[in-house]
């Protein structure tokens, strides 16, 4: 097991907390009775010279179990695969001047980012994974494993969409190549594009491709011409 954030670990050090909690003692009562007969046989108890015994309820292993948990948590677990192998993951993102379009609340392209992140924290140590930019030339982001998770998101975080076309096919074709092995393989489209055609993807492509198209399709817009005139003291622009 490996963890992708160790620093949550730190929460461990609630435990002791917890448990020198219930060894503290209760604040003694004051109790105001008629007489001291019935406590007069009854032997005193040496504070000072026994040892506190930590009472073992469910209460405290309940705490104990539920701080543990939440460092465990924080910390970010990475179990590796043992049953199925590992897996190879290829994430193509369409860089586009297209995925810049608002929709909702953010653009097209902070939500492919955002999906991007979440397939690429859900990799294993062991596993691998390839990001490619599909713009007007395709071209490889980052290569590695699920350990380099840090290089994969600044690779994505450095992104900003530009540029006319989306070479596709030559994305999936670089993906493809990255794989390795007989290891499972899956990847995940993120464009704004509707599903391309099997006659349309290369050969080599796997049949559970993921396509997640971004946004809702829209007629493409532009401003074809424009030309200003002056009219007496105004400006008049024509588009």
């Amino acid at each position: 097991m490996t963890f992708l954030l160790p620093i949550g670990l730190l929460a461990l050090l609630a435990l002791p907390v917890i448990i020198v909690l219930h060894l503290l003692r209760e604040r003694r009562r004051r109790v105001v009775v008629p007489s001291l007969l019935l406590w007069q046989n009854v032997p005193r108890r040496q504070s000072a010279q026994r040892v506190r015994r930590l009472p073992l309820t469910l209460l405290l292993l309940l705490q104990l179990l539920a701080a543990a948990l939440i460092a465990l948590a924080l910390g970010r677990p990475q179990i590796a695969r043992i049953l199925g192998g590992s897996r190879q993951l290829a994430i193509v993102l369409d860089t586009s001047t297209s995925m810049a379009a608002r929709d909702g609340s953010s653009t097209r392209f902070a939500q492919a980012q955002e999906q991007a992140r979440v397939a690429l924290r859900s990799l294993g140590a062991g596993d691998r994974a390839v990001l490619v930019a599909a713009g007007p030339a395709a071209r490889v982001l980052a290569l590695g494993t699920g350990a380099d998770l840090p290089t994969f998101l600044a690779a994505l975080d450095a992104q900003q969409p530009g540029g006319t076309g989306t070479d596709l096919a030559g994305a999936l074709t670089l993906a493809e190549a990255a794989f390795e092995g007989t290891a499972r393989r899956e990847m995940v489209v993120l464009t704004d594009n509707g599903p391309a055609s099997a006659a349309q993807l290369p050969a080599s492509v796997p049949a559970d491709l993921d396509w997640r198209q971004i946004g809702a399709a829209q007629p493409n817009r532009a401003i074809v011409a424009l030309a200003a005139r002056r009219w007496g003291a105004n400006q008049q622009v024509y588009a």
